[in-house]
């Protein structure tokens, strides 16, 4: 990212391949007859919803989206995206408070932490169709 908060070639060339991946997920998620999909994060999902919409399918009336990090800008997809948000500030201090103890040699087992999570509903999700 530069000074000016944009994106290098690199991370856009990153984000793109994301959404592609989406996108090429779409024809399958529609032959399953699903009501709903939590794609691995939010850039594939928004590539799954930007090809849903061009194949025809209503989100969220025939098929529920969301995705996993919160990281669409709200008003950068239509319908806003649902997201799960994983509160990343969080997870990176409690990433360095276990550290120094996994470099050392009293590291012992790994730690297992389930971090806590936020479901943020927004317009890309509905209740299940009957």
């Amino acid at each position: 990212m530069d000074r000016n908060g944009h994106a290098s070639d690199a991370e856009g060339a990153g984000r793109r391949v994301y959404r592609q991946h989406g996108r090429a997920a779409a024809e399958g998620v529609r032959e399953l007859d699903a009501t709903a999909v939590v794609a691995f994060d939010d850039l594939i999902a928004w590539g799954l919803i930007t090809r849903l919409q061009e194949l025809g399918v209503d989100v969220p009336g025939e098929l529920s989206v969301a995705g996993f990090d919160d990281a669409i800008e709200e008003g950068m997809l239509r319908p806003a995206l649902t997201s799960i948000s994983p509160h990343g500030a969080g997870l990176g201090r409690e990433a360095m408070d276990l550290l120094p103890a996994r470099l050392s040699d009293e590291g012992g087992e790994p730690a297992v932490r389930m971090p806590s999570c936020t479901l943020l509903t927004r317009a890309s999700t509905a209740a299940p169709r009957s």
